[in-house]
Parts: structure tokens; C-alpha cells; sequence
């Protein structure tokens, strides 16, 4: 499967009078294309929905460009970059490191560390060979351990050289709580004198060309995690290499000692620092993942801030991606009063049989246009969701279900194309978690015109704004990061997307001060304010997410993981950390099913005086029996009010969703024992809850609790109960007018304190 022209714009998200430079490599086909700015009204050209539509942007001239291809590099790894003669090797070498094999017998050579000359490959290198063996290469002569290599085991591994005997000696001792039975192992061989090598040293690969340039390619990657490596400007006796392996790290009575990285500090940077004597400190390519468990974890401490020393390893996976780092193609200045709104690049090659568009967010500027109405884009679940693969990976086994998948262009496309970088849904080739995802690289979550997902599926919400004439700014979740509630205090209404899943503490402190200040919320979406995720603190194009304990995913967190390396923050579910959605949005994740749509009935609770707007020319008992997700309004991720998780006792469930078929699961974090049941056929708890309740200081917020909500909007024209709804909604939630706090009887609980006092 190809896809002709691939890209991305040099940031998610930007705001008129800045520039944005466009990024592209061409995978086949032609080579010349015209580049136009457009304004994405409606991304969705399914049958029976509004139809496509965007919007050329006469203030930007077309643009005529021969677009080449570019490379791609994964796999992460440190790079070293030495002075002149940091080493002269007068007497010897040897370079130490304990290490952890994920795949160690993956049918390839994995370099642990190395330093050797590119064309020549004069120098040594410390690794295991392609039969899952520790190896060790001085130039042309090689040594190995004859006893395999366990998986998931701790090691620590030295390659000792003397100069005057030319005598080489390769140690492997598996270290305590390890699973390895064997003591201390060696071989040795004679080796002709040898000189300092002229190149860097690189960790957990071996350098190419281009190392030197900093672009990221590397050869022979490793897959494990790596510990304290450190260089001696000398042969270690056995006796010195046993007391390493007993103190973890390079120690004074070992001398000699020239460079030993600790990669316990500075753990948020991208930094490895060398606290020997030499301060030879690295860099990190192709973003590892770093706070990770290291030899000497010992679950005493779960967080790496509170005892570094026990997660003092980097887990390198030959799949990593930080950055493309194509050139780019095109910069444009956006015209100063361009209007805020889904933005992209459309290419078109000269015969017209190509057309790509490279999406990204042009936001309001700080203090808004004056329109009392906010779309909020999600642009981090946006980039958590980036070129994901489980529906290549997942198709065996839901085909054994009993349901069918059907694979787009894309999901093939992807799914032959890993180097894109993958999806925080994905697994490593190693079988470990994706937690780190960039948007500096093609982002197929982005693009319009195929799956209702994603940004394609929040362009149901714009299209019916469009369509309905209201006046409304766009907002976008790194500016909420960024700068909090100044981005939120400019308006009266906040509407979400379909799908607000991922969100940084920043985020949810800014969004709850907006509304508990007379803010109004619509939640147009399910799955929402789900997971905590954190920003790169220097590179904000960069996200993470540790699925720690519970919850909805496709990979656990290794135990001692839990804590965001970016941050510290422990991750996970917000409701585990107790800021479930249901105490900001009155409703909170339920249940997810693929298959079908349902419908929502309306309540008693719906006929309140204090919902009448709501339901305002709306006679119907049943909301939503139709739409281009599945024929329902109600489906795909749902959400239901929870008073345990802190829905307020004055909200009204006024409608809730029903018949929802038995694909239609409860989440994990919702079961208390596997054997009860637990799907919609079997289980009331299974449904979709429509919830209004008034905020402090004539705040409200209103949530449809499902994210196919918003695929119901178009239905007959606009003309459809859904639309009515969201539109009563909107309108009351943009008026002036305060919404009154009802009251609430004070709970039995105080008044017995108040008697007792």
C-alpha cells in the first residue's frame, strides 16, 4: 500500500501572523504539487453525512513545489561526542555497564556501547551477537560468551583490554535477583595493539555517518534497558569487575576511572551526565524511555524521585522516534486576521491525481476575537492517538469475536510503515509500552477525509457550528497547558470534542477554575478527561502517558514505571487519582463498544422546569436513533453519572442510552470481579447519561456522554433532535443570564455533626 506524498506542519498548533513551514517527502508518484492554504469546514465525506467541505484562503498565494523524499530514522540511542584525544588507551581500556535484554536472541546483532570508526571499523564495541550471546569486538578480532543470554534478566557485562600483553577479556556476571544461575563468565583472546578510536561513543547502538550529524541513524540498535556505563583508561583486574558488580557503579577504589554516566539525573531532559572526572556528557537520540526500573529496584520506593539510584536505567527499543527532522518545503506567514479554525496544506499534483492535506490548528489570540463561544481542540489526544496500529494488530482477534474489521489506506499504509513512529496504543517490537509520542512527523490522527475518529470527528461539532451561524473562537489543549485559564476566562462557553481523553494537571486545573468561576462546559464527547498525560518540559511537541494500575488500554506499566518521566507525576486515570470527569462533566467513562450505536430515552428528570431550555422543541422520548457512527447518537465510548465518583447530587440525569448490544463493554476500572456481567445486553450499568447541573457563580455544564454524539449533528439537514438539543444548549449557555444554584437539602451526615456539636 503506498501513499504517495507524506508530511506534517512544523507545529500542531499556531495563531495568525505566525508561520508555519510544511514538511513533506514523496514516496512515489509525482513529483511537483501546488500547495494551497484551506480552512476545513467538514473533514467527513462518508455516505449520507454533510459532505467535505473547506475553504480556500485567497490572502496566501499558491505555492508551486518538487517534493523529494526524505529518510527516516528509529531506534534511540546515547551519543557521546568526544574531544580530540579523550582517550589515548596508553595502557589499556575497559567499559563496563550492567544491562537487561528484552529480545536478546531477536536473530541480529545489539550493540550495548561502542566507539568505532565509521568506514574503517577501527575501534570496540560491547554487544550481543545474533544468537543471543554477550559479544565483544576489538577490531577485527571477536569474542563471545559461550551461555546464552536469558531475557528480562539483570547482567553486568566488562570488556577489559591490555595494551603491553594485548590480552582481551570479555565478563559476564548475572547480577543478584536475577534469574540467571551461572557465577561470573569470561573469555579471552590476544589482540593486536590497538589505537584510540576517532569517533564518539555511542550507547545501545552502533554509530553511522549521520551520527555525527545528529540525525538520528544508528546501526545494530539495542532492545533493553542500560545502567551505569563507565570507561577506564586501564585492564580491570577480576577482583575490580566483581566489586563493580557489587557497588552498582564506578567506585574510587577502582581506579582509573575516565567516564561514568548516571543516567538517574536529570531524568526530564533528553541529557546524559557524566559524573566521572572527565565530564564527557551525552545525548539522548530518538527519545528511550527513561524513569524506568533499574538492577537495584526493589519496590521500597515506586517513584524515581524519591530514590533515583533504583531507577537509574534508560530503556532503549530499536522502534523509538522522537523527530523527523525533514527540511522543509514551504514556510508561510499566516495573514493577520486569518480566523481561528482547522487549517491545512492541500497539495495537488499537476495531473490532479493526488491530493493530500497536512491539517493543523490555527487557535485564537490570547484574550480571543470577542465571540463568547470556545472550541476546544483536543490536539493532545489528537497526538496520543498518532499513527496508531491495533487495527492491523488486533484484526485475528476480533475477527475471532465474530466481527469484521475493515482496513482503510491508512491502516495498511501504517501498518507497512512502523518508521513513522508509533502509537502510545502500540507496543515496542519488545512487547513494552509506548508511553512517549511526537508530532514532528506525519500524524495520520490528523488527517480528514477517512475514519470518524479524531480530529476528522471533531469536524462534525465545526460543521454544525458553521452551519448554524454561531459565532465562535478555536482554542486548542497546548495553549490550555501553556497558559491555563487566561485562555478560558474570554468566554462564556467552552464546547469540547468528541473525544477529550488525555489531559495534563495544568489543563484540568485551569479547566475546573473556569467553571466553578461561572464558566459553562459542554461536554460533547465520551472517554473524556481520562488518562493523565504530561508535556516534554523542553520540547513540547513531544507528549507521554504511563497506564498505570487500571483503565482502558492496550499495555500495562511495568511495575515502578507508574510516574512520568517528563514530570514526576504519578500517571494513570484520573479517577484513580481522585479527579474522576464525573466531578467536572457529571459523567465519566462506562463502557466502549465498536459495533453498533444506540439511542438515548428521556428521563422523568427531563421534564424539571431547570431543563426546560434543554429540551425546547423537542417532543421526542427518544434522542438520537440515528447518525454516521454506528445509527445511533449513543456508541462507541460512553460515558454514565456516578455520585461515588462525584457527580453532583444536584445534577439531573435527564436522558440515558439503552439496548446497546453485548460488544458493548464495561471498562476495567468499572468491574470488581470478572465473572459478573458485564455487557449491554446483560448489564443496566451499561449506558450513555445526559447530564445537566448549575456551577458556582452562574456557571452550568451540559454532557452527552458518548463520542458518536456529535455524528448525529448533520442528520436530515440539521434538522434532527440531536441538533435541536446541542443548539438549546448553546444558545442558553452563551446568554448572559446566570444560571441560579438550586437547592440542595444538607446532607443527613452534617446535620448529625451540627446536632452532636
Amino acid at each position: 500500500m503506498s501513499y504517495p506524498l507524506l508530511g506534517y506542519a512544523s507545529s500542531l498548533v499556531a495563531r495568525a501572523d505566525e508561520s508555519v513551514s510544511l514538511h513533506l517527502s514523496r514516496e512515489s508518484g509525482p513529483e511537483s504539487y501546488t500547495a494551497e492554504l484551506v480552512r476545513i469546514v467538514c473533514g467527513d465525506n462518508s455516505p449520507g453525512g454533510a459532505g467535505f467541505k473547506e475553504r480556500l484562503v485567497d490572502d496566501v498565494t499558491p505555492a508551486k513545489l518538487s517534493v523529494r523524499k526524505q529518510p527516516l530514522f528509529t531506534g534511540s540511542f546515547g551519543l557521546i561526542a568526544l574531544p580530540a584525544k579523550a582517550f589515548d588507551f596508553a595502557q589499556g581500556f575497559s567499559v563496563t555497564c550492567r544491562f537487561f535484554a528484552t529480545t536478546p536472541a531477536i536473530g541480529r546483532r545489539q550493540c550495548l556501547i561502542s566507539q568505532q570508526e565509521i568506514e574503517s571499523g577501527h575501534g570496540w564495541s560491547l554487544g550481543i551477537d545474533d544468537a543471543g550471546r554477550l559479544e565483544a569486538r576489538i577490531d577485527d578480532k571477536v569474542l563471545h560468551i559461550a551461555h546464552p543470554l536469558l531475557a528480562r534478566a539483570w547482567y553486568q557485562a566488562a570488556l577489559c583490554y591490555e595494551r603491553n600483553t594485548r590480552s582481551a577479556v570479555l565478563y559476564l556476571t548475572p547480577l543478584r535477583r536475577s534469574p540467571a544461575a551461572h557465577g561470573r563468565l569470561q573469555a579471552s583472546c590476544h589482540v593486536d595493539a590497538m589505537e584510540a578510536p576517532d569517533a564518539p561513543i555511542v550507547i545501545a547502538a552502533r554509530g553511522s555517518d549521520l551520527v555525527k550529524l545528529g540525525r538520528g541513524e544508528a546501526a545494530d540498535h539495542f532492545n533493553g534497558k542500560i545502567e551505569c556505563p563507565a570507561v577506564f583508561d586501564r585492564l580491570l583486574e577480576p577482583a575490580e569487575v566483581d566489586l563493580l558488580v557489587t557497588v552498582g557503579h564506578a567506585d574510587a577504589r577502582v581506579r582509573g576511572l575516565v567516564a561514568a554516566w548516571d543516567f538517574s539525573a536529570e531524568t526530564p531532559s533528553s541529557r546524559i551526565i557524566d559524573v566521572g572526572p572527565s565530564g564527557l556528557h551525552g545525548e539522548l537520540l530518538n527519545l528511550p524511555t527513561r524513569a524506568v526500573a533499574s538492577s537495584e529496584f526493589d519496590s521500597s520506593a515506586m517513584a524515581w524521585t524519591e530514590r533515583p539510584s533504583h531507577f537509574a536505567a534508560i530503556h532503549f527499543h530499536d522502534d523509538d522516534f522522537e523527530d523527523a527532522r525533514w527540511a522543509a518545503d514551504l514556510e508561510v506567514r499566516l495573514p493577520g486576521k486569518l480566523r481561528s479554525g482547522i487549517y491545512a496544506f492541500r497539495l495537488t499534483s499537476d495531473c490532479a491525481t493526488v491530493v493530500e492535506r497536512i491539517c493543523f490548528i490555527v487557535a485564537a489570540p490570547p484574550g480571543g476575537t470577542g465571540a463568547r463561544i470556545a472550541f476546544l481542540a483536543s490536539t493532545l489526544t489528537y497526538l496520543m492517538y498518532s499513527n496508531m496500529h491495533s487495527a492491523t494488530d488486533m484484526a485475528e482477534t476480533e475477527a475471532k469475536r465474530g466481527l469484521w474489521m475493515t482496513l482503510g489506506p491508512a491502516e495498511i499504509f501504517l501498518n507497512e510503515h512502523r518508521d513513522l513512529g508509533l502509537s502510545t496504543y502500540d507496543t515496542h517490537s519488545d512487547g513494552s509500552g509506548v508511553c512517549y509520542s511526537s508530532a514532528r512527523r506525519p500524524l495520520f490522527s490528523m488527517h480528514v477525509g477517512g475514519n470518524l475518529w479524531a480530529l476528522n470527528a471533531d469536524t462534525h461539532i465545526t460543521d454544525w457550528l458553521e452551519a448554524g451561524d454561531f459565532d465562535y473562537d478555536v482554542i486548542t489543549d497546548d495553549h490550555l497547558h501553556q497558559s491555563g485559564t487566561a485562555i478560558l476566562q474570554p468566554y462564556k462557553v467552552v464546547v469540547t470534542g468528541t473525544h477529550p481523553e488525555y489531559w495534563t494537571t495544568e489543563m484540568l486545573d485551569a479547566l475546573e477554575t473556569w467553571s466553578q468561576t461561572g464558566g459553562r462546559l459542554m461536554y460533547l464527547g465520551g472517554n473524556g478527561f481520562y488518562w493523565r498525560t504530561a508535556f516534554h518540559p523542553d520540547k513540547p511537541w513531544l507528549a507521554e502517558v504511563r497506564r498505570a494500575e487500571s483503565g482502558a488500554r492496550f499495555w500495562k506499566t511495568e511495575p515502578g514505571e507508574a510516574y512520568h518521566s517528563f514530570t514526576g507525576e504519578y500517571g494513570g486515570l484520573w479517577s484513580r487519582l481522585g479527579r474522576a470527569a464525573q466531578r467536572f462533566t457529571g459523567v465519566g467513562t462506562i463502557a466502549v463498544g465498536f459495533d453498533f450505536s444506540s439511542y438515548y430515552r428521556r428521563r422523568p428528570e427531563s421534564h424539571d422546569p431547570r431543563v426546560s431550555f434543554i429540551f425546547d422543541g423537542v417532543p421526542d422520548e427518544i434522542i438520537g436513533k440515528f447518525g454516521l457512527i454506528g445509527g445511533g447518537a449513543a456508541g462507541l465510548e460512553i460515558d454514565s453519572a456516578d455520585l461515588a465518583l462525584g457527580t453532583p447530587p444536584h445534577a439531573l440525569l435527564v436522558a440515558s442510552s439503552e439496548d446497546h448490544s453485548r460488544f458493548t463493554l464495561l471498562v476495567p476500572e468499572s468491574m470488581t470481579s470478572s465473572i459478573a456481567y458485564h455487557n449491554g445486553e446483560e448489564n443496566p450499568r451499561v449506558k450513555a447519561d445526559m447530564v445537566f447541573f448549575e456551577t458556582p457563580e452562574g456557571g452550568a455544564v451540559f454532557s452527552v456522554g458518548s463520542i458518536s454524539w456529535a455524528a448525529a449533528l448533520c442528520h436530515g439537514g440539521y434538522q434532527n433532535n440531536v441538533a435541536r438539543i446541542t443548539a438549546n444548549v448553546l444558545l442558553r449557555f452563551a446568554d448572559q443570564t446566570p444560571f441560579p444554584m438550586p437547592f440542595t437539602p444538607e446532607p443527613q451526615e452534617a446535620i448529625d455533626d451540627r446536632d452532636r456539636q
